[in-house]
Parts: C-alpha cells; structure tokens; sequence
C-alpha cells in the first residue's frame, strides 16, 4: 500500500488552502479533464517534463494526498450552501440563478469587487483568506434573511 505524502521535489508541498485562490481554482477546473500531470503541474508550479522524471511512487504518494486536498475544498465549499432552502431560495433559482455558474470563480470577485481590474490582485490572495471573507458574506445573509423573517412575523 502506497501512502499520501505531501513531500515532492524535495519539499513538504503546501496544503491547498494555503495556495492562491486562482491557484486552487485552475487545479479545481481541471479536475474535470482528469489530467493529474497538469493537476500536479498546477498545484506544485513544476514543468511536467520535471513531474514526468519523478519516482512513480513518489509521485503516487503525492497524487494520492493531493486528492484528498482536492476533497477538503470541496467540502469546504459545500459549507457555504445554506442549511435551509427557502421560498425565496426556491425563488431565487427559478429566476435562473444557475445561469451565474458559467462564470466559476470570476463571479466571487465579482462579488467582492464590481471592477475587474482588482480581480488579478483578488486570485493572488490565499484561498483560506477569500474563502474567509465568503463564509463572512454567507453568514452576514443567513443572518439577514433571517432578521427580516423575524421582523415580518413580529409585525
């Protein structure tokens, strides 16, 4: 049984969170091809003529702890869905809200800012500090959805 192990190239690699936000982005639009040498070209910045001379168990060991990296991403995001689906939730949707998904990560720099000029400098941040700042704004709805619920039922 091989194990997952960060270390390649001679050094530990960083956990995903701790990469670039576009960095993580480009590794998770990728996934899609099931191209792991660009996978891994993405996620450590090597050429793949230097990831194709690796030790294949080296780099097994790696692809194995980065696809559990790549899972905890997905996690985290699924932590951003919220917890009760509403009418206006329902709403929301039946408005055509899934007509935004084509924009990827382009929409969350958007929503932290309208000018585009700033969303180079966004995608350079670390993806734990973006996704800070989107737990931020999740929680900050959540919290006004539901004081406007109360204050509707309270009159």
């Amino acid at each position: 049984m091989i194990n997952p192990s960060n270390h390649l190239f001679g050094l530990d690699q960083p956990k995903i969170t701790n990469l670039k936000f576009q960095q993580v982005h480009d590794i998770l639009n990728h996934c899609s091809t099931g191209d792991i040498l660009k996978i891994v070209e993405l996620y450590t910045g090597e050429k793949i003529v230097d990831i194709l001379s690796l030790n294949s168990q080296d780099f097994i060991r790696f692809v194995k702890w980065m696809n559990k990296q790549i899972e905890n991403v997905n996690k985290i995001y699924k932590s951003l869905q919220s917890e009760e689906f509403d009418k206006s939730d329902m709403a929301y949707k039946n408005a055509g809200s899934e007509k935004l998904d084509k924009y990827k990560e382009k929409i969350v720099y958007y929503s932290i800012d309208r000018n585009p000029d700033s969303w180079d400098r966004i995608g350079e941040q670390p993806f734990n500090k973006v996704f800070t700042m989107m737990m931020i704004d999740k929680d900050m709805k959540d919290i006004n959805k539901q004081y406007a619920k109360l204050m509707k039922a309270n009159g």
